[in-house]
């Protein structure tokens, strides 16, 4: 990846559809729902149905500052992905 006249240059656009992000109590209540971590929620982010199926962005896996301790995956029936980080 580099920048040239101000723009990113090599790099190849995965999706159309942004990946979504909200602190975990501002997410929408009926995606909060999936969440069985009782309390401890960081986030919930929603993946875009082409996202990749085996993988998520590496920022978001287990382990990573963003990450954090624990990461759940729900696939909902329109095939989005909600993707739920935890600090326990």
């Amino acid at each position: 990846m580099t920048l040239f006249d101000g723009k990113l240059q090599g790099v190849k656009q995965q999706q159309q559809e942004p990946i979504l992000i909200w602190r975990f109590e501002d997410a929408p209540e009926p995606y909060k729902a999936y969440s069985d971590h009782g309390g401890d929620e960081d986030w919930l982010a929603i993946l875009p149905v082409n996202w990749p199926a085996d993988n998520l962005p590496l920022w978001m896996e287990e382990g990573r500052p963003f990450g954090c301790c624990a990461v759940h995956e729900f696939r909902l029936p329109t095939g989005q992905r909600i993707v739920i980080g935890a600090h326990s």
